[in-house]
């Protein structure tokens, strides 16, 4: 099983796109080969036998990449703008036939169209988000589209970490994202960074970057959606800087998981049949600012991207209890920001 590693490049040979054999019985990782074609490759999307990237960077771009030798290499196929500033975000539609791109800095998103061959290389839609946040004068000055995401009924929402919301738009017949239900609105100034559906769909959680809180919504595709519930990610005690970043649902959807940069864990909820979270436990993340992860198909590990430290940690996950045990293993990987692994890796 292959894992994909996106380590922003800045001035040094280090960095690019890192590819691992990751082995699901052990949770070894052993590093096969290293890719520099796109700078600053902070989000990585698998779709067949495609890699999708985004290099984070002003005036953005949209690459694509066909694997082969069995996922070992890449081969750059086209690469587009993004359609903004420092794309931070892919989303690969679940038909396959569109990959929708967060821009960050310039806050906006953009729809391409996938060509055969599996080319993401037509911008289909765009839209521009605007105004002015909670905290005028720093990070909400304006808006900051963070991650998109799909619902059961074809929607594509969009977290703006600057406006605090979660806009939701339909892809109309003539490539016009219009308006669709309302927004989920987050408390002021948490600033909603990336977000998952339960299992059943009736329930969607961000994860709250500046706010350092899990937003618990009941889902509703067509109607208001209540946040129902507000949950700190950081113990009571921390007194230190901390910016929340992932969240990932475990694959038989009774656990959340959640990242913290500067806490530098993760912290585990347990998810009731009415998908109500409770905290379960706090963990580390075996390095300096977790800002990616994803959990094994299987569920038996947690494979972390440690940006600051420039490590992946893999640990022992127990599935009946949810617990993330031990490391059992730690490669270097520089400035490692997002983790992409195949056969259905989160």
């Amino acid at each position: 099983m292959k894992l994909y590693a996106g380590c922003y490049t800045g001035d040094t040979p280090e960095g690019g796109i890192l590819i691992f054999d990751f082995s699901p019985r052990t949770g070894d990782l052993h590093l096969l080969s290293q890719f520099g074609f796109a700078p600053n490759p902070s989000y990585l999307a698998l779709r067949g036998k495609m890699l999708y990237a985004v290099s984070e960077t002003a005036g953005g771009a949209l690459t694509s990449f066909a694997l082969e030798d069995g996922g070992a290499a890449l081969r750059p196929v086209a690469s587009v703008p993004s359609g903004g500033d420092d794309p931070c975000h892919i989303l690969v539609w679940p038909d396959g036939r569109r990959v929708s791109v967060a821009n960050y800095s310039s806050g906006s998103l953009a729809v391409f169209d996938v060509l055969e061959g599996g080319a993401a290389a037509r911008r289909a839609a765009f839209c521009q988000h605007s105004g002015v946040g909670h905290d005028a004068q720093n990070r909400q000055a304006g808006p900051h589209v963070h991650s998109t995401g799909m619902d059961a009924s074809g929607q594509l929402l969009a977290a703006d970490l600057g406006l605090d919301r979660i806009f939701r738009y339909r892809l109309d017949a003539d490539g016009v994202l219009q308006s669709g239900a309302s927004a989920l609105i987050a408390p002021p100034g948490s600033g909603p960074r990336h977000f998952c559906f339960s299992r059943d769909g009736k329930t969607l959680y961000a994860v709250a970057e500046m706010g350092n809180q899990l937003l618990e919504y009941a889902y509703d595709p067509e109607g208001e959606c209540a946040l129902r519930n507000v949950l700190p990610l950081l113990d009571a005690g921390f007194a230190g800087e901390n910016l929340a970043a992932d969240i990932h649902l475990a694959p038989d959807g009774r656990f959340l998981y959640a990242s913290n940069r500067g806490d530098d864990s993760i912290a585990a909820f347990r998810l009731g049949e009415d998908g109500r979270a409770t905290l379960l436990e706090r963990t580390s993340a075996h390095g300096r600012g977790p800002r990616n992860f994803c959990l094994s198909p299987d569920g038996r590990f947690a494979l972390i991207a440690n940006q600051y430290s420039g490590n992946i940690a893999v640990c022992a996950r127990d599935t009946e209890s949810g617990h993330i045990g031990e490391m059992v293993c730690d490669v270097p990987a520089p400035r490692a920001v997002c983790l992409a692994l195949e056969d259905g890796g989160l």
